[in-house]
């Protein structure tokens, strides 16, 4: 009788503890996949800092690389993507070459450097934004991480105050 009682009040309370054990275990991993936009959006936004402040014989140049190709050109949705280095395209004054930025580890996230249309509010050109999109789950809604700087005056460049993230863990 007592062995009934226990099998009946242990057995509920070990199937909510592994419910709440794999949803937690899960929101860990996606906060991992989406560390890793975070901090490749930020690399990307100080490879586009780091031209504009470039310093040449005449001084410092003040002048914003132009746009990068979409590494890579689709999104890739619910798997790792593993770059090459002739993904990363461009020259001395535009795309990922200009920003001096590379990637070589798998990635789950489609990563951009761009002059207009961007993802967070109150950018206005001249600017330039980093941009990671992301479908973690497959399930064709993006997740969306932006990281900009604007030119307020020539030759200052402010950040934002914070990156804008819409739907991070889709």
């Amino acid at each position: 009788m007592i062995a009934i009682i226990v099998v009946v009040l242990i057995v509920p309370i070990l199937g909510i503890l592994s419910a709440l054990g794999i949803y937690g275990v899960r929101r860990y991993l996606l906060k991992a996949k989406s560390a890793e936009a975070k901090n490749t959006v930020m690399a990307i936004s100080r490879g586009g800092v780091s031209h504009y402040e470039r310093e040449s014989e005449n001084g410092p140049t003040n002048k914003m690389c132009g746009e990068s190709s979409a590494v890579p050109r689709e999104v890739p949705a619910g798997r790792k993507w593993v770059p090459s280095p002739e993904h990363f395209d461009g020259d001395e004054a535009n795309g990922w070459k200009c920003l001096k930025v590379t990637l070589s580890n798998p990635i789950y996230y489609q990563y951009q450097y761009i002059r207009s249309g961007f993802v967070s509010r109150g950018l206005k050109e001249p600017a330039f934004e980093a941009v990671a999109r992301g479908d973690l789950d497959a399930d064709g809604k993006l997740s969306i991480f932006g990281y900009g700087y604007q030119e307020t005056h020539p030759g200052r460049l402010v950040r934002m105050e914070q990156m804008t993230i819409v739907d991070e863990f889709e």
